[in-house]
């Protein structure tokens, strides 16, 4: 028999990811470059809301946090404010704490689609815990 075609392409779907994993550790500062001022703005605002309870705008404890003519994600910014009292926070935390975030989320979307398919799914918490957890991530 030939070898399974879907184990195949889930190995070499694998290796794309670490890899790219790998190439995002391998220099902090330039891979991506566009993503170094989004991490520094989400900083920013965590750093704000970590020592003021306000926005870099001063607004108290907000539902949205604005940046550079752009939304920031409102879950990692309060995430990263937390996270601030554990660890100093820098660019390269935020970086990596959003970067584990995405992968967290991205693996139980898989888990939740193959073990969980939405007809067969009588609990409705499954799915918005899942949407939660993605809007974590950066």
């Amino acid at each position: 028999m030939g070898p399974d075609v879907s184990l195949l392409k889930r190995i070499i779907g694998s290796l794309v990811v670490a890899a790219g994993t790998l190439a995002f550790f391998a220099n902090w500062s330039t891979v991506p470059g566009g993503y170094t001022i989004d991490a520094l703005s989400n900083v920013l605002n965590a750093l704000c809301i970590a020592q003021t309870d306000a926005d870099g705008y001063g607004r108290f404890l907000p539902t949205d946090f604005r940046a550079f003519n752009d939304h920031r994600p409102p879950l990692l910014i309060y995430l990263l404010a937390l996270s601030s009292f554990l660890h100093p926070l820098t660019v390269e935390t935020a970086l990596f704490i959003g970067m584990c975030l995405g992968w967290y989320g991205l693996g139980l979307l898989f888990l939740f689609r193959s073990h969980f398919p939405l007809s067969s799914i009588r609990h409705g918490f499954f799915y918005p815990l899942l949407f939660v957890t993605l809007l974590c991530s950066s």
